[in-house]
């Protein structure tokens, strides 16, 4: 009884400790498609959106994600599977850069879609990266078309960290929505940014780091 009852033990630790390295590594996933409007619920989801980060398209959240685990991440893949962020690394501060999120238009260009977030939260990214443009958002530009009226809308952005602290030579900016809004087609309301950390040294905004738009 006593060995089995160790065996139980064992067991369940491992279950967890497995759970745990499950979480901390993350596959982007795509989200439920739901008239024209992707529902986006949890981090794999929120993971695709920076990876096809040019796109027009529109999103929105279903529910609150923690983002916990981007503490862990670098961009490198070092499994070589396609995916960055699932690596051996990407569990533990202890290897790989830990450069943490990678800002939506780091990985394929600028944001041109709209993305609402319902009321909810996105909580505890970790942004080291020494990318142009830091924040949720790198960088948010005009549509493809000029004339087509884009939304950001309705998000809460807490307990941000965010560190820029680059030697390159400018444009360079930081902010906990977005690092530049390019864009005179996007309305952005309704968003707030709390108990947050944003530190570097270049530019730096609470909610927008630089706008470079015309009007």
């Amino acid at each position: 009884p006593a060995f089995f009852r160790r065996l139980r033990l064992w067991s369940s630790s491992a279950l967890i400790l497995f759970s745990v390295w499950l979480q901390a590594q993350t596959v982007s996933s795509t989200p439920t498609l739901s008239d024209g409007v992707y529902q986006i619920s949890h981090l794999a989801e929120l993971l695709l959106v920076s990876e096809n980060s040019s796109t027009t398209a529109s999103f929105e959240l279903t529910a609150d994600i923690d983002a916990s685990s981007t503490q862990h991440w670098d961009y490198n893949d070092d499994d070589g599977d396609g995916d960055r962020y699932n690596d051996a690394n990407d569990a533990t501060t202890l290897a790989g850069n830990n450069e943490g999120w990678p800002p939506i238009s780091t990985l394929d260009g600028a944001f041109k879609g709209s993305f609402n977030g319902n009321g909810y939260t996105i909580s505890n990214l970790t942004i080291r990266g020494g990318n142009a443009f830091s924040g949720f958002f790198g960088q948010i530009s005009n549509a493809i078309s000029n004339t087509t009226q884009r939304e950001i809308k309705n998000l809460t952005l807490g307990n941000l960290n965010i560190n820029l602290s680059v030697s390159a030579a400018p444009p360079r900016s930081a902010g906990g929505l977005a690092g530049e809004v390019a864009s005179d087609y996007h309305t952005i309301k309704n968003i707030i940014v709390s108990a947050s950390n944003i530190q570097g040294n270049v530019p730096l905004g609470g909610l927008v780091g630089v706008y470079t738009g015309s009007q």
